[in-house]
């Protein structure tokens, strides 16, 4: 019973993401949803309204002009949502050409040496691993092996991010952005490496970091292993870059610390951080 209602309810949360995609990819449609629900909205608020004061639709000359009216603000609509749309595609093809070989085989991103493993493969040593260590002693290693991992990155994300984004695309240097604008630097790098789309936001003492990936990284006892990997590798990130911080209002901090890490589901990680 347990078995079929996970069923039933990876099958619901499939079916919302897939929803969400083709909100996303689909301008007309977008347009369409929501120039439906505001004229549901007006037209009903519309027959609540005293008589003296409402619109009257039966009116020839509003008859005439509606369909045109709703015409023009659809177009309207789609032309936005397909700027932004573009945008996003251009932003992402700028992000594949950061990746190349060399004549020996390297992949590269930017001027980063990389790997590439299927996710399957990547998710199975995590599981391999899993198998000879206790559960909650491999989550608290992960999260260590997180921190550690992601000091050398950390260090010299000002090297990467003028040499690869600040020289190369007009950037300003990375001394001169705004706290919030370095997370965000990172978010990007980080979001073209195939393990999510990372977004980091910042509100007075509190840093969040949202992982989405639509391909089951975070599924499984390999996605949450990894999940926890993240959580100490977002911190160093996060505390490196603020303790090497000058001027703002975040001066006064010298670090961050992982609060807590959330999966709602398969698709989504968060984590929260307290700026110290």
């Amino acid at each position: 019973m347990h078995e079929k209602l996970k069923e039933v309810s990876d099958y619901i949360l499939d079916a919302k993401y897939y929803i969400l995609d083709a909100w996303e990819n689909a301008p007309w449609i977008r347009a369409a949803g929501i120039l439906g629900v505001t004229i549901g909205g007006l037209a009903f608020l519309n027959s609540k309204l005293p008589s003296e004061i409402a619109v009257d639709i039966t009116n020839s000359e509003i008859k005439k002009s509606a369909p045109t009216v709703i015409i023009v603000l659809y177009f309207f609509l789609v032309s936005i949502f397909s700027g932004d749309r573009l945008r996003f595609e251009k932003k992402l093809r700028l992000l594949e050409q950061n990746f190349k070989y060399d004549n020996r085989g390297t992949l590269y991103n930017g001027g980063e040496p990389n790997i590439a493993f299927r996710l399957t493969t990547f998710k199975g040593i995590l599981e391999g691993v899993s198998t000879n260590v206790d559960a909650e002693d491999l989550s608290e290693a992960l999260i260590s092996t997180g921190k550690v991992a992601a000091v050398n990155f950390a260090n010299n994300i000002e090297e990467i991010y003028n040499c690869d984004v600040a020289q190369k695309k007009a950037k300003r240097e990375w001394s001169k952005l705004k706290l919030a604008d370095k997370f965000n630097q990172w978010a990007d790098y980080d979001s073209s490496t195939g393990w999510g789309i990372v977004a980091c936001t910042t509100k007075k003492n509190n840093v969040k970091v949202v992982i989405n990936h639509l391909h089951g990284m975070f599924e499984g006892e390999g996605g949450r292993l990894f999940g926890h990997f993240l959580a100490g590798y977002c911190e160093t990130i996060i505390s490196l870059t603020i303790e090497s911080h000058e001027g703002g209002k975040y001066h006064e901090y010298t670090g961050g610390k992982l609060l807590n890490i959330n999966q709602s589901d398969k698709y989504t990680l968060e984590l929260n951080y307290a700026l110290i």
